[in-house]
């Protein structure tokens, strides 16, 4: 289904019934979001948590792989009243366990799936490549013109008459808020809907602590790092981080980097352990941000995303300092190049006449019109 109008209550219910069949009959279900849960993930999980629960009388626990290092997602998950685990402290169980996939789906290269774990149902909004076939036996709900996944699971939390707790409804919001940005990007009928539905039972106390959460001092270090990297070139603006301790802090840049006036495209790279992240925006409404990271990136690692979003992780291991390094300014120059055709410019990105988002320290900054003496 790829629709943005709000499902009728028969529609829902006829899905719930189809989802129930799904389901296990009694034991407990895993609920699993992918690699590093960003807010819209780990607010679906709870969201499916609790439909279970109230719907279904069935136990379940969220599980995922990596780590919520993101200052506003710590604090999110600090929030949370159900217990989150990660797949590498869970024993390796002897029987294959049903799972539910929120966030994400089985072979999307974002998400681990250990042998044992046997997909029942998956709840995503991203878009489904060609080719993709979906587990059997299993209930899938995916409408990528949804802009966030946590809005599809408030139709089903509404059918099911299950009362939303105040801290969920807070994580719910905030979630959608975070995939629509504030519905600047994107957003339908569907989060429309949730939000207006949510918004009373939520806690701006708590909305306010995850959007003000604490940040620790490395995130200015490397948030420095990021601005004297910064490059501009037409309507894109990028820079690189060198070495990251969490990949979330990728596409907090982008996030940045996209806000600057007159920019229509923005990316960031970065390396995790022996990984090179990728983080993809857009400004534009035809931005088509999955399509243009999945032609940049190739068969060099798995990339995807939405119209405004996207990312891409390639494995490095066995790479030397040099060899890195080339590997970045191919993709730069791929993302670049590609980023041009959409934009306004018609210039080869070949010798890029890129200039600084901020001068040196000791350069002089130029006057407005005059020529940029951090330029390069």
């Amino acid at each position: 289904m790829n629709s943005t109008r709000v499902s009728t209550p028969e529609e829902t219910a006829e899905r719930l019934t189809r989802l129930a069949a799904a389901l296990p009959g009694r034991g407990r279900v895993w609920i699993v979001t992918h690699d590093h849960p960003d807010p819209d993930a780990l607010a679906t999980a709870g969201a499916v948590h609790l439909l279970l629960k109230r719907r279904f009388g069935l136990r379940s626990q969220i599980v995922f792989s990596g780590m919520v290092a993101r200052a506003e997602n710590r604090e999110m998950a600090w929030h949370f009243r159900y217990r989150l685990a990660g797949l590498e402290s869970l024993r390796v169980p002897p029987r294959p366990v049903p799972a539910i996939f929120v966030d994400a789906r089985p072979g999307s290269g974002n998400v681990t799936m250990p042998r044992w774990m046997k997909p029942v149902a998956v709840f995503d909004h991203h878009p489904v490549p060609r080719g993709w076939a979906p587990p059997a036996g299993a209930f899938v709900d995916i409408r990528p013109s949804i802009g966030a996944c946590a809005s599809l699971l408030h139709e089903y939390l509404a059918a099911a008459e299950a009362a939303v707790p105040s801290w969920l409804a807070s994580c719910m919001v905030y979630a959608v808020g975070v995939e629509t940005v504030d519905f600047t990007r994107g957003g339908s009928p569907v989060d429309r809907e949730a939000v207006l539905a949510l918004l009373p039972r939520a806690s701006l106390r708590v909305l306010g602590e995850i959007k003000h959460a604490p940040l620790p001092p490395l995130y200015f270090t490397q948030l420095q790092e990021a601005i004297a990297n910064a490059r501009l070139y037409g309507r894109v603006a990028w820079s690189h981080l060198a070495e990251v301790p969490h990949p979330e802090i990728v596409p907090e840049i982008a996030d940045r980097l996209v806000r600057i006036e007159r920019i229509s495209f923005s990316f960031c790279t970065g390396f995790h352990g022996d990984s090179l992240v990728v983080s993809v925006r857009g400004n534009r409404r035809d931005a088509r941000c999955g399509s243009l990271i999945r032609a940049a990136v190739g068969g060099l690692g798995p990339s995807g995303g939405h119209d405004r979003m996207a990312a891409a992780s390639i494995p490095v291991a066995g790479l030397d300092a040099a060899a890195r390094d080339q590997l970045v300014e191919r993709i730069h120059h791929a993302l670049l190049k590609r980023m041009e055709r959409r934009g306004r410019s018609n210039a080869a990105p070949g010798s890029l006449p890129a200039r600084r988002l901020a001068p040196p320290a000791d350069a002089a900054v130029a006057e407005p019109g005059a020529p940029d003496p951090g330029g390069q």
